[in-house]
């Protein structure tokens, strides 16, 4: 379970980098379409505070009604209506999440796919009433045909198309992670240069907390305990922390996690946790979904197409285990009595921020880009 907003706070409080006790940083908390979010400036910075946090709210609340599909009106809805037939145009911020979120997913050899929500519903994943039993092989053969990125079409300017009249698109946690991205950007757009923005299970940063500190953030245990540890978020890095049991579906007196692997259409199994820290939320939020179904072994395979990201995975076993790249390994403080990341990944990890604070960014990550 997500930890509260009160939770969070008071764990945020402790994990900012050095400095923390002379400079504490003055954070605000909301809620926005049943999720927490909140907004953190430094404390030199607390006259904003209020803009800051109208403007996360508008732009998080906006993400979510176009990727609500309770609501027949939402982009989201109104392509899934017409699969196989039309093309729809959508607004820029739907088209621009759906079409990264495309790319990236075909980074990740079958790790992640936006059409899965006949494959969410056969599980009765997010339903208050779960099947009696699990799909048959029969049944998921049947939804595999209309599942895969080679479905999915984009058109400039802004016209989606699925081309199987069976393929639906599941939004996933995405509108979550789009939504900070968007505030991050609107924030900057505004001549902000200073904020974290935090919704659901996703964070960034715009700036630093101090000009000697970057923004600080705890790692979630999945198991409800303290957190893990503390990671460094360098300037526009966003961080996405998934758990396997972040939602789970009870079937016949066995609980299965919310997360669908989509070669199989089965509920993923091995690893309980992935965080992965990127320079937009969006690609934390698919390699770190992609991660989850993959486990270790084959998402070793799939870390050189995202190098700009730094990982921690946790399997789904006893002991405990934390295994990262490099990179995250450099900005990470293990929390007390909590077990030490071992080095894990192959890809090679830009020189980030060194252990003194010292700076040397990622490439790119200083540009406009969402």
């Amino acid at each position: 379970m997500m930890p509260s907003a009160r939770a969070v706070s008071l764990a945020l409080g402790c994990a900012i980098a050095a400095g923390c006790a002379e400079t504490p940083p003055v954070r605000r908390a909301f809620h926005i379409a049943g999720r927490d979010g909140a907004v953190t400036v430094p404390k030199a910075d607390a006259d904003r505070l209020a803009a800051l946090s109208g403007l996360a709210e508008i732009q998080y609340g906006a993400a979510a009604a176009e990727f609500d599909l309770s609501d027949r009106q939402s982009d989201l809805s109104k392509i899934n209506r017409v699969a196989g037939s039309f093309r729809m145009q959508v607004s820029f911020n739907t088209f621009r999440a759906l079409d990264l979120v495309h790319y990236y997913s075909q980074l990740t050899q079958g790790g992640y796919d936006l059409a899965l929500l006949g494959a969410l519903e056969a599980w009765g994943i997010g339903s208050a009433t779960p099947p009696p039993e699990p799909p048959t092989d029969e049944e998921l053969a049947v939804l595999r045909e209309h599942i895969g990125p080679h479905l999915i079409q984009f058109f400039d300017p802004g016209g989606v198309a699925l081309l199987s009249p069976a393929a639906r698109l599941a939004p996933m946690g995405l509108q979550y992670a789009y939504g900070v991205d968007l505030a991050l950007v609107e924030a900057r757009r505004s001549g902000f240069n200073a904020v974290l923005f935090e919704w659901d299970r996703y964070a960034r940063a715009l700036g630093r907390q101090d000009p000697n500190n970057y923004w600080s953030l705890p790692i979630r245990n999945p198991f409800d305990g303290p957190p893990l540890g503390t990671l460094r978020l360098p300037p526009n890095h966003g961080l996405a922390v998934i758990g396997l049991r972040d939602q789970t579906v009870t079937i016949a007196g066995e609980t299965y996690g919310g997360i669908i692997d989509p070669r199989s259409l089965r509920p993923a199994q091995g690893t309980c946790l992935a965080a992965v820290r990127a320079p937009t939320c969006l690609m934390a939020h698919v390699l770190a979904h992609a991660l989850i179904v993959l486990g270790m072994e084959e998402g070793a395979r799939i870390l050189p197409s995202f190098p700009e990201a730094d990982v921690l995975i946790m399997p789904d076993r006893q002991p405990v285990e934390l295994w990262a790249t490099e990179g995250w390994i450099r900005d990470y403080t293990p929390a007390a009595d909590a077990p030490i990341p071992r080095r894990w990944g192959q890809h090679p990890t830009p020189e980030k921020t060194g252990a003194d604070g010292s700076e040397s960014m990622l490439p790119g990550v200083e540009s406009g880009s969402t």
